[in-house]
């Protein structure tokens, strides 16, 4: 049978290098044996996670990180946190009493099927560029031309 211990009862020794959580480590040994085990801590390379987009400033925003839900509550922080899912922007947000259209316009949030973006700039042939995130990948935000099809959210 084994049986668990918190691995600083074994240490006789000032170990030279210790991160903080590696008091949490635990060992198992057998009951039978009673002399001292020598442990060696080795230093690890550190483990660095590196974000495409800075990490969230709006803290009223309740939609889920890394989505393009997210990134267009956080462009537009008046917009309320219950419009659903993309799909439903428009239709909740008009049921709201929000001005929505089919019209782009500077600073919309622009819906299209089951996903929303920013509008940042309207083209004269009619065409809009967006800013959106999660369209290539969670977290990855990116800009785009297109045109036709969307409703929007004033």
């Amino acid at each position: 049978m084994l049986t668990p211990f918190i691995l600083t009862t074994l240490i006789t020794e000032q170990p030279k290098y210790i991160k903080p959580y590696e008091s949490d480590i635990v060992v198992s040994i057998q009951r039978e044996v009673i002399e001292p085990i020598k442990i060696e801590l080795v230093e690890l390379e550190p483990i660095s996670y590196k974000s495409p987009v800075i990490q969230p400033q709006n803290s009223s925003n309740t939609y889920a990180w890394g989505n393009c839900t997210w990134y267009v509550k956080n462009k537009r922080p008046d917009l309320p946190n219950n419009l659903g899912n993309a799909n439903t922007w428009v239709a909740f947000a008009a049921q709201q009493g929000l001005p929505t259209g089919t019209t782009p316009a500077v600073g919309a949030a622009a819906q299209y099927g089951m996903h929303v973006a920013y509008v940042e700039s309207v083209n004269d042939d009619g065409s809009f560029v967006i800013s959106e995130m999660n369209y290539y990948g969670l977290n990855i935000v990116d800009t785009r031309t297109v045109s036709g099809g969307w409703q929007f959210i004033y």
